[in-house]
C-alpha cells in the first residue's frame, strides 16, 4: 500500500507570499499533478456552488468500535443514527485553492477541513488542526469514472467525501474541562460508559457498534443510505456502479477493517524559514 510520499514546502504567509506544492506524477487517489498556486489570486477549480459536497467521518475506536450519533430531530425519518459531517463551506474551498490549483487536491483538503469542522461542531471532537488524522476511506479499488466519465476521489461517494479517523479516549470531552453549564453527554449503550461528548442540538446521543455489518445496517436512513453504502464499499472495496453488488465473498471481523489509502504529506514551514531550516508541522491532504 505504500506509495511515494511527496513532501514539499508550503509556505504561509500574507496576501504578498506564494504557496507552493511539489509536482507529483501519480498518487493513490488519482490526481495526476499538483501545481503551483498564489494566494494572491487563488483560483478554486472545484465548482462547489453547482455541487453540493459533504464531508463525513468514520470515527473508530480501537476498543469500542464506531462511533454513531443518534438523530431525533428530522420527523421525516424519525429517530436514526449518523456519521459525523455535513456540508463543504465556501471557506473550505478558498482555503484548499491557496494550496493548490488542481482540483481534485482542492476537493480533497475542502472535504478534510469541512467534515472536521462538523465533527467538532457536533461532538466536541477537535481534530481541525490535526487533519493528518483523518485519512480518506478507500470506497473503490484505484482510480474511478463517474457515468459522466468525470474522475471521482476514492473516498468519494455522489458528492459526498468519506474519511477514517482512529480515535483514543484523549479525544472526549473531559468533564472537568468545560463549564458545569455545559451539559455533555454519554453513551446510550454501556460500551465506552465513561467518554462523553458536546453533542450539538440535533442529536440526542451516541453509541458505539463493534459489528461492521449492524452499522451499516444502522446508517440505512443517513444521507440517503450512501453513508451506509460507503462503509460496505470500504469494507468489501467495492465498485461505485449504481447496479454494483457488495462482494459477499469478502470477509470483514471489525470495524478496524475499514480501508485507508495513503495521504499526500506536505511540510508547513513558518513564516520567513527555508524548507531546509523550518521546524516543520505536518498536514496531511
Amino acid at each position: 500500500q505504500e506509495k511515494e510520499a511527496v513532501h514539499s514546502a508550503l509556505e504561509k504567509t500574507a496576501a504578498d507570499s506564494t504557496t507552493q506544492l511539489s509536482s507529483i506524477e501519480e498518487n493513490c487517489w488519482g490526481i495526476s499533478s499538483f501545481s503551483y498556486a498564489s494566494v494572491d489570486n487563488p483560483v478554486v477549480a472545484v465548482d462547489y456552488k453547482a455541487s453540493d459536497y459533504r464531508g463525513f467521518v468514520f470515527c473508530v475506536h480501537e476498543q469500542h468500535g464506531l462511533m454513531l450519533l443518534h438523530c431525533t430531530r428530522k420527523p421525516k425519518k424519525g429517530p436514526h443514527y449518523q456519521l459525523p459531517g455535513g456540508h463543504v463551506d465556501e471557506p473550505e474551498f478558498l482555503a484548499a485553492a491557496q494550496a493548490s490549483h488542481d482540483a481534485h487536491a482542492q476537493l480533497m483538503i475542502a472535504g478534510q477541513m469541512g467534515a472536521a469542522r462538523e465533527l467538532y461542531e457536533e461532538t466536541g471532537i477537535d481534530v481541525r488542526d490535526k487533519l493528518y488524522r483523518m485519512e480518506p476511506a478507500a470506497l473503490r479499488n484505484g482510480i474511478s469514472t463517474n457515468k459522466h466519465g468525470m474522475f471521482i476521489l476514492t473516498c468519494e461517494l455522489k458528492k459526498r467525501l468519506y474519511f477514517f479517523l482512529p480515535i483514543t479516549d484523549d479525544d472526549f470531552i473531559p468533564p472537568h474541562s468545560v463549564d458545569e453549564t455545559v451539559r455533555l453527554s454519554g453513551p446510550m449503550t454501556e460500551e465506552g460508559g465513561h467518554l462523553r461528548l458536546k453533542l450539538s442540538v440535533e442529536h440526542s446521543g451516541f453509541m458505539f457498534e463493534k459489528d461492521p455489518e449492524k452499522s451499516a445496517t444502522l446508517l440505512e436512513l443517513h444521507s440517503g443510505g450512501n453513508g451506509s453504502k460507503a462503509l460496505l464499499m470500504s469494507m468489501h472495496r467495492g465498485e461505485e456502479e449504481e447496479t454494483a453488488a457488495v462482494d459477499e465473498s469478502a470477509e470483514v471481523s471489525s470495524v478496524e477493517d475499514l480501508v485507508v489509502e495513503p495521504l499526500v504529506m506536505v511540510t508547513i514551514p513558518t513564516k520567513d524559514q527555508s524548507p531546509s531550516t523550518t521546524d516543520k508541522s505536518e498536514l496531511e491532504l
